[in-house]
């Protein structure tokens, strides 16, 4: 027995090193791309800042009508550009826990009433029923700036997806000390497989679509890594009688 459990334990150290060993270059792999994504993402946004400051000269100058087009549409995709390279940037310091921004208490409250006055204009421009119910002083610990970050995805989200002429309908509220967020769109629901994967990286339900939209399939993988940062918990529950509805629990 004494022979027996030197053996185990020597069998556990030996496998613990070589499944280590084994391991090394995959992590190596791993360090190394989301270092280039890093990288690259920052020594992309000078030369996508000089592009679109060179555009809006170019629009500022006289030129012929037919002209004018080419710079605005070239102008569309260098700030869709410019939003990727933003939104892989935010996702690469994450992995690499680099950016530890301060925690402090938040209104969400007021926050939550700003992100939908300035998403009314664009409710009325598409025919969009644009209704809320938010509860006063409802506070959370996070940073300002990813807590109006995670709102305007979410909120730009259910505005695209609603469908035409559909409807968007927020509810905040407080239960026990825990804040919750409920934002329900109408629209076709998701399918069961695809809200398996909804908020993986470059995700997307209907990629035609999301292409249309300007989307890259990168919101809601950012949004979840908001919340968890703030050791809450996101969720979404799709189906014809409901629509979509994601939920937040946060502190």
């Amino acid at each position: 027995l004494i022979i027996l459990g030197i053996a185990l334990i020597l069998f556990g150290i030996l496998s613990f090193y070589l499944s280590k060993w084994s391991l090394s270059p995959i992590e190596y792999a791993w360090r190394q791309q989301k270092q280039f994504t890093s990288d690259a993402s920052h020594e992309l946004r000078t030369p996508i800042a000089v592009i679109l400051a060179n555009l809006d000269v170019l629009n500022s100058m006289p030129m012929l009508p037919e002209q004018q087009p080419w710079i605005l549409r070239t102008k569309t995709e260098a700030l869709r550009m410019k939003k990727l390279i933003e939104d892989l940037l935010f996702l690469a310091r994450q992995d690499a826990k680099t950016q530890n921004l301060p925690m402090e208490s938040v209104d969400i409250s007021s926050i939550l009433w700003e992100r939908c006055l300035s998403f009314e204009a664009l409710a009325f421009e598409k025919g969009i029923k644009l209704d809320y119910d938010i509860a006063d002083n409802l506070k959370i610990l996070g940073h300002e700036g990813n807590v109006k970050q995670l709102l305007s995805i979410l909120l730009d989200n259910a505005m695209k997806y609603c469908g035409e002429k559909g409807s968007v309908y927020l509810k905040a509220y407080c239960v026990k000390e825990k804040t919750f967020v409920l934002i329900q769109n109408s629209g076709e629901p998701i399918d069961k497989e695809d809200l398996k994967h909804i908020f993986e990286r470059f995700y997307r339900t209907d990629k035609s679509r999301a292409r249309t939209e300007g989307g890259y399939g990168l919101g809601l993988a950012i949004a979840k890594t908001i919340v968890e940062s703030m050791h809450g918990r996101i969720s979404v529950l799709s189906d014809k009688e409901n629509g979509t509805v994601f939920k937040l629990e946060l502190g």
